[in-house]
């Protein structure tokens, strides 16, 4: 009963204190509301940028891993095959796809004139690499022909767009 009995006096005290500082009380309630008012705001703005960060490195390249092959730093050449892009799609978990990518790009001359021209192929596991809309062409697929040595150096499937 003691504990109790003091207890009440000291909030007695306390209110009796805030009704005759009325100013102070109303200026640290003030400053308390503004803190927490900033904080949470701040939390808001960091979690938005983030979300926001996050989503256009998605649009760009998300989920994508490149792993590239500078032969020019090595005295011995290295590449990937079949066998190696099959070991990536069983051993790690999630993923959709792997493909070698080939890159070509020169002049083409036309009707129209001169243009400079960019090619893109690889595996059917492209559809995951190339995520911009086809805005005009077609995705061509070709069937597996040949002897497993000549499938593992030829690409699947590849992009043709009219411009």
């Amino acid at each position: 009963m003691y504990h109790f009995a003091q207890t009440w006096e000291y909030i007695k005290i306390a209110l009796m204190n805030i009704r005759s500082n009325k100013g102070r009380s109303i200026l640290t309630m003030l400053g308390i509301i503004i803190g927490i008012t900033s904080v949470i705001m701040i939390i808001s703005i960091g979690d938005g940028v983030k979300g926001q960060v996050s989503d256009e490195l998605n649009a760009m390249a998300g989920g994508l891993i490149g792993i590239y092959v500078n032969n020019d730093q090595s005295k011995e050449e290295i590449y990937f095959d079949e066998d190696d892009f099959e070991a990536i799609r069983e051993k790690i978990d999630g993923v959709k796809g792997v493909t070698p990518v080939y890159t070509l790009y020169g002049s083409v001359i036309g009707r129209k004139g001169e243009f400079t021209a960019y090619t893109t192929g690889g595996s059917e596991s492209m559809e995951f690499y190339q995520t911009e809309p086809i805005v005009s062409g077609q995705r061509i697929i070709m069937p597996e022909t040949g002897s497993a040595s000549s499938r593992s150096r030829r690409p699947r499937s590849c992009l043709v767009l009219r411009m």
